[in-house]
């Protein structure tokens, strides 16, 4: 339905920011906004001021844009004034104002445009509620109308279109779900993405420690060239887990904002270590709250359970392990100690590279350097504390953000 500007005696318009205003976004000259538009339009039509009444509903940001509005058509509009909201998301606000409008005895038995073509989407989605709770409570004549203006139109063809406001809170459920279903498709690639690249990168290490060995036995050209294929092949394979975790990773964080509390992964360190070695005693000192870190929790739970693991293996699964916490300005100090064997002296040296196995004959040699890889790429740091004489110690240090005190 089509309603033309010469039958909109009372307007209602959201006002967007343009050039006047200022801004990144404010782009636009304040006569090519839709406000401006719209009321030229009704101008048009040569029907006398006293007959149109008009309503500007603007924030801050648009605030010189509505004043510029009200200068150019005072002459044509009996402008009212109920003064602006907050902000872009003050739906209540917004709903308040036109509820206002529609009870004011100087309205009764008009009908009144909402138009929410220049608005952003919490201020269309509030005129739309409005309008509905409006006519259906309201006994009076009054009818509120939320219209648009197709963007493709013209000015000589602009007009106000009616449409059904299920229709708009339909499709914003529809958005919003598929939002949810995202958001939940993000969060279990981000988990599941660490452990899917550690499990790959296993046996391609195994490949390629096996190549290196191959290169030193006497073998002819044909043989050569298939290990430097073989050799090309697993690189691109790496080069292909690293742009995936990087994609998951950039993706997950614009949606996810990944910031966790320490107290859910030493909950599943506690469960975990107790059922895979029940008689190695895991001390966790007390964890600052209000620390948050803004790293993947699953990364995290691998970093943790790399260390644990190679003390455990070196003590037989016996022996004990100790995690500590300290703040320190923006960075949370993390020491991993236990009281095993130590490091070999001559494998401190080569202790983060890949393939350097330890004390586990079952390992890859890829323990400590995926837990390095983890660490890093969340702008943090480990090291291999080698003052320490009761056994092995890993620091580590991570950025985090506060949110309370201590």
């Amino acid at each position: 339905m089509v309603i033309p500007p010469g039958d909109a005696k009372r307007i209602i318009l959201l006002v967007s920011p343009s050039k006047l205003d200022g801004g990144p976004q404010s782009s636009a000259e304040p006569e090519r906004t839709i406000a401006f538009k719209s009321l030229l339009q009704v101008v048009r039509q040569r029907i006398h001021r006293e007959t149109y009444a008009c309503w500007l509903i603007y924030t801050e940001r648009s605030e010189k844009t509505a004043f510029f509005l009200r200068q150019h058509f005072s002459g044509h509009f009996q402008f009212n004034d109920l003064g602006r909201i907050g902000s872009m998301d003050d739906a209540l606000g917004i709903f308040e104002m036109i509820i206002q409008i529609a009870n004011a005895p100087i309205n009764a038995g008009q009908s009144i445009i909402c138009d929410c073509t220049g608005g952003t989407k919490t201020m269309s989605i509030a005129m739309a509620l409005a309008c509905t709770h409006y006519n259906l409570i309201s006994e009076s004549q009054t009818e509120l109308v939320l219209t648009y203006i197709p963007s493709e139109e013209s000015d000589e063809k602009i007009a106000f279109h009616k449409f059904d406001v299920s229709r708009v809170i339909e499709e914003e459920h529809r958005q919003y779900i598929d939002h949810k279903e995202r958001i939940g498709r993000l969060a279990y690639l981000a988990r599941l993405s660490p452990i899917l690249a550690h499990e790959i990168r296993n046996p391609l290490n195994l490949i390629s420690a096996d190549l290196h060995l191959l290169r030193d036995q006497p073998i002819n050209g044909n043989s050569r060239e298939l290990i430097r294929e073989i050799d090309e092949s697993v690189r691109e394979i790496n080069k292909i887990i690293v742009s995936v975790q990087q994609a998951v990773r950039e993706e997950s964080d614009v949606y996810l904002h990944s910031n966790i509390q320490l107290t859910e992964v030493v909950r599943r360190l506690k469960a975990r270590t107790e059922k895979r070695f029940p008689e190695l005693i895991l001390e966790i000192g007390e964890h600052p709250s209000g620390i948050l870190l803004r790293m993947p929790e699953e990364k995290l739970y691998a970093v943790f359970t790399n260390l644990i693991d190679n003390a455990a293996n070196a003590s037989h699964g016996k022996g004990k392990v100790t995690l500590k916490f300290e703040p320190y300005q923006n960075r949370l100090r993390i020491s991993v100690e236990d009281n095993g064997p130590g490091i070999p002296p001559e494998l401190k040296p080569i202790l983060f590279k890949p393939m350097r196995k330890g004390g586990n004959p079952l390992g890859t040699g890829m323990g400590l350097s995926i837990v390095k890889m983890f660490v890093t790429e969340e702008g943090g740091a480990i090291t291999y504390d080698d003052t320490y004489t009761s056994g092995t110690r890993f620091l580590i240090e991570l950025p985090f953000t506060q949110n309370g005190q201590r």
